[in-house]
Parts: C-alpha cells; sequence; structure tokens
C-alpha cells in the first residue's frame, strides 16, 4: 500500500503524545516519501500543471493541501509545479492575499464546508 493506509489510523488514533511523535516521525520518513514519489511520478507522467487532468481537481488540492502542512516539495519538483499551479488559482490566489493565509488552510476550510 503506497499511503500505508493503517499507519495514519494509528497515528490519528494515538492519545499518547510520545507514542504520536514516533508514530509521525515514521509516517513521514516512510509512508509519506513513498507517497509523494508516486504523486510526483503520477503528475510527470500526466504532463500538464495538475495531477490527473488540464483542469484543478479535488485530487490537486488535496495533495497541495498535505504539501502544504510539510513544505516538504524538494525533491519532488512535478508536485511543487502543481503546488504553485493551486495557488495561482485566481480565486485561491485572491484568497491568499486577502486573508495571507496558506493554501494548506484554504484547503481545510474547504474541506469544513464541504463536511457541513
Amino acid at each position: 500500500m503506497v499511503c500505508g493506509i493503517l499507519e495514519w489510523l494509528k497515528f490519528f488514533v494515538e492519545k499518547y503524545a510520545k507514542k504520536k511523535e514516533e508514530l509521525r516521525k515514521e509516517l513521514i520518513a516512510i509512508h509519506y516519501t513513498k507517497f509523494l514519489s508516486k504523486m510526483n511520478t503520477i503528475q510527470h507522467e500526466n504532463g500538464g500543471l495538475y495531477l490527473l487532468t488540464d483542469e484543478m481537481t479535488w485530487a490537486d488540492l488535496v495533495i497541495a493541501q498535505y504539501i502544504g502542512k510539510l513544505e516538504k516539495t524538494v525533491g519532488y519538483p512535478h508536485l511543487r509545479k502543481m503546488k504553485d499551479a493551486v495557488e495561482r488559482h485566481p480565486n485561491i490566489k485572491e484568497w491568499l492575499v486577502k486573508d495571507r493565509k496558506t493554501a494548506s488552510e484554504f484547503i481545510d476550510l474547504l474541506m469544513t464546508f464541504s463536511r457541513q
């Protein structure tokens, strides 16, 4: 499994701070690296600005959110290109300038509204 779903679940349900920090480090070192590498390859093979199509999708927003939370785009140039394209989208760019937020916070806001 590319993104280690069980490992993510263990991390999110862990109650003890010390163990949670250990799980977080493992997620970043092992699973996140695999996930970002796979997404970088997919984006490169697609050849466009976005992950799957020529237009922005929820997949692009979600990946941009995760990248924004980690700021881990070194070594993933195609994901950086996609994240930059997401942040250049007129509506997102306007929101970023107006509220001085990161794309990651913007996606969190969108996800909150979509759950209501």
